[in-house]
């Protein structure tokens, strides 16, 4: 099985291994693209994309359901305040949804525009803003273990060694957030 998601908020889902497609949902009239998708083995899906479009699915990707993407500060965490030239909700509505990643059955990333990180304990039920010591757009997250994240803001950049950190340009700057569970971050470049 497997699921594909695109722009017109399009979702296909595949049966055999992706020799055939079926369309599941289209959206032209909606002008934004699903930008990533996540799935676990007992069928819940979630997509995420611009504009802060987030939709459900609890049958490996047959129906799905839009839900409001609301999540909440972490207490005593301040998320990341864009600049207002370089982000402002108000104007342009809910950030970029960029990519969504797994840790664990229960745990989910999600890396965002304007120097946004979620995470979820519960499968994606509720959302906690994590705190960012950036303000760009994060196009990548992936899991290190235990509460450690990689949020990465350039889509180029794959695997970095953390040497390789050390001598990366500042346009190709990658950071490593430590997340406690006091809600604490650490830096390392």
């Amino acid at each position: 099985r497997g699921i594909a998601v695109g722009h017109d908020e399009i979702v296909l889902t595949t049966q055999d291994a992706g020799r055939t497609w079926e369309r599941k949902r289209y959206e032209p009239e909606a002008q934004r693209p699903l930008l990533d998708v996540w799935c676990e083995a007992e069928g819940r899906a979630i997509a995420v994309g611009a504009y802060g479009a987030y939709f459900v699915s609890a049958d490996f990707g047959v129906t799905w359901a839009a839900q409001e993407f609301e999540p909440k500060p972490v207490a005593g965490a301040q998320p990341a305040q864009p600049e207002a030239d370089e982000f402002d909700e108000g104007e342009l509505g809910d950030p970029h949804l960029n990519r969504i990643a797994a840790a664990s059955p229960t745990r989910l990333y999600i890396a965002a525009e304007a120097g946004h990180l979620y995470r979820s304990d519960d499968s994606g039920a509720s959302w906690a803003v994590l705190p960012s010591p950036y303000e760009g757009s994060f196009f990548r997250i992936t899991p290190l273990g235990g509460d450690a994240v990689l949020a990465e803001d350039r889509a180029q950049v794959d695997v970095v060694q953390r040497d390789a950190l050390r001598d990366r340009p500042a346009h190709e700057r990658v950071f490593v957030l430590r997340i406690a569970r006091h809600d604490a971050h650490r830096v390392r470049v």
